[in-house]
């Protein structure tokens, strides 16, 4: 056969027609393997009690009145689950040989019932099992359910009697009820609401309307019994011969329920019906009851209380408008495989970019708006070496001028942008969520914009989050130029710059400065700003998901940069960086491969 796609087929007797796509390929010799299926089998269950379910992963069917059934089963071993009402489930295998072949399997079910000898004196009364009336009379034998049941005994001109017992199954037993006492006298009894539970001298007979007879030389003990109602308790005596009508209107009982909400307009509801607006003060009954607070382009409140009587309730609401709700549905924070921090952002509207008047300014930061209209994630912190090897145990951060770079805690640097897009993917793996990068050979090759997957921060993400410092005395503007403010120099201490312990290494420092370290520091280990995010000027220099491009003026709205380039862009100073120009929050820098100074944090979408 020449190389190429073909499509082969089979067929023989008995057994499943095949077809199956092939590849040839330009190799001399080549084996392919392939099993016909044999056509399915028949089995034929016998002695199986009237309407047995019989259940097979395939079919679902019930026994005939001879107690047969016939399926058409897979060649192989097959489950076969069986259930009657009245018998224990049953689960048998059986090995189908198939090829069109009949098979016979006799069955024996194991009865969920006992042998029940009913027996009172007088005889002739009806049994009742747990309130059903059966079609037997004292003395009988009957068959009964297993379980904990109640058999009652009722006879025209006496009182019924009743007794709890367990019936076990497969086993004999007789119970015994007390003597039938005589009834020569008669009560109705009905309720205003009906169906309240009665009971007479401690044993309950029914629901309202209910008619009783009962023993006119003793005085009977009435307990009515209504949810949310006063119970009612009479002492009855009914002369010999004689019937006696009771109508009991039950008192209805109530709680206070004050419901408190700021806004006026909202509408109140009590189980589905509106009860008026705002603030109220309810009577309700001392049952359950379902109250909703709405009010439109609000998120409407809903509980459920029982009132309590003789005790005020209160429930204060305030409705959260859509916007709100959707803000406090979500987390401010969550944490990701290996103990990575994130804090929940709400960014509205940013100025990337900076004015052509700004000292340092670049031909690459064109000045244009973004707008954010999906919350985000980001990371508290830079990933550090330990948490990368997490992903990549052979990763080595290497040093620089022979200062270390790979302790646990520092920044994971020499990474490049595919190696930073791989671990984001490997995160969301640890959760089971959607990737949010497509890679294929080591190597992006699209993405998923609208996936919840953790991913690497955009452009306009990054500088949102870096945008807002800790309160410096000299910080007035909403858009910082700094990590730290407006004015240059950097407070002592601030974060990690190049300072005068790394001149000897460095370009160009920050005259004067000193942080204490000479190249990265472990992460975290300044303060945060005013969004509660470490090192976001400083440190290292950060990966971020856009690729490079020298931008327009038109505004952005939830921007993460073109679909394709060569580069990506890096946002943040490092260790590495002192002139006026590097340490400005505008300033764009791109690359393709890691370097010693270049590290990365993580991001996802919120929603």
């Amino acid at each position: 056969m020449r190389p190429g796609n073909y499509q082969i087929s089979a067929e023989k007797d008995l057994y499943q027609n095949f077809e199956s796509a092939l590849t040839v390929s330009q190799k001399n010799i080549q084996n392919f393997q392939f099993e016909l299926l044999p056509l399915p089998g028949k089995l034929v269950l016998r002695g199986l009690p009237t309407e047995t379910t019989v259940q097979t992963a395939l079919d679902q069917r019930q026994s005939d009145r001879s107690g047969n059934v016939t399926l058409e089963l897979p060649a192989g071993e097959n489950e076969i689950n069986l259930s009657h009402p009245r018998y224990f489930d049953l689960k048998e295998r059986v090995e189908i040989e198939g090829k069109q072949k009949t098979q016979t399997l006799t069955v024996t079910m194991s009865p969920r019932w006992s042998e029940i000898t009913v027996t009172t004196i007088p005889e002739g009364g009806k049994i009742f099992i747990d309130g059903e009336e059966t079609a037997f009379n004292v003395p009988a034998t009957l068959d009964v359910l297993e379980g904990e049941r109640t058999v009652r005994v009722e006879k025209s001109g006496f009182r019924g009697a009743e007794k709890r017992f367990y019936s076990e199954a497969g086993t004999k037993q007789t119970v015994e009820l007390p003597a039938l006492k005589k009834a020569d006298a008669k009560l109705e009894l009905r309720t205003s609401p009906p169906g309240a539970a009665i009971s007479v001298n401690g044993s309950f007979q029914g629901s309202a309307p209910l008619s009783l007879d009962l023993d006119s030389s003793i005085r009977h003990d009435v307990l009515i019994i209504y949810p949310g109602y006063a119970s009612i308790e009479r002492s009855i005596r009914i002369p010999k011969g004689e019937k006696k009508t009771l109508f009991e209107n039950l008192e209805l009982l109530t709680g206070t329920v004050i419901i408190e909400t700021e806004q006026k307009d909202a509408i109140v509801a009590v189980n589905s019906e509106a009860v008026g607006f705002g603030t109220q003060t309810l009577e309700l009954p001392l049952t359950e009851h379902d109250i909703s607070i709405s009010l439109e382009d609000h998120a409407s409140f809903q509980t459920s209380l029982i009132p309590k009587m003789g005790i005020e309730q209160k429930i204060k609401v305030k409705l959260l408008t859509l916007e709100e709700a959707r803000l406090a549905s979500l987390k401010p924070s969550i944490k990701a495989a290996g103990g990575i921090d994130f804090l929940l952002l709400d960014a509205r509207t940013l100025i990337l970019g900076a004015s052509r008047r700004v000292p340092g300014r670049r031909a690459n930061e064109i000045e244009r708006e973004a707008k954010f209209t999906r919350l985000f994630y980001i990371a508290t912190k830079e990933v550090s070496n330990r948490q990368f090897r997490l992903f990549a145990s052979g990763h080595d951060s290497g040093e620089y001028q022979s200062y270390g770079l790979d302790d646990d805690d520092q920044p994971a640097v020499n990474v490049s942008w595919d190696e930073a897009a791989a671990f984001c993917n490997w995160l969301s793996e640890q959760e089971e969520v959607q990737p949010f990068y497509e890679i294929e050979f080591g190597k992006v090759v699209g993405f998923k914009s609208k996936s919840k997957g953790y991913r690497l921060p955009s452009e306009a993400e990054w500088q949102w989050a870096a945008s807002k410092t800790k309160d410096l005395a000299y910080d007035s503007d909403d858009q910082y130029k700094f990590s730290w403010g407006a004015k240059f120099p950097p407070p002592e201490r601030f974060a990690n710059f190049a300072d005068r312990t790394a001149e000897n290494i460095v370009a160009r420092s920050i005259f004067g400065y000193n942080d204490n370290f000479i190249v990265s520091a472990p992460v975290g280990s300044f303060r945060p700003n005013r969004n509660g995010i470490y090192d976001l000027g400083g440190n290292v220099a950060e990966w971020t998901h856009d690729f490079y491009e020298i931008p327009g003026n038109q505004a952005i709205s939830d921007h993460l940069g073109p679909q394709n380039g060569q580069y990506h862009v890096i946002k943040g100073s490092s260790w590495m960086h002192g002139t006026l120009t590097e340490l400005r929050l505008a300033y764009r820098d791109y690359a393709i491969d890691g370097r010693e100074d270049l590290g990365f944090r993580v991001a996802r979408y919120a929603e």
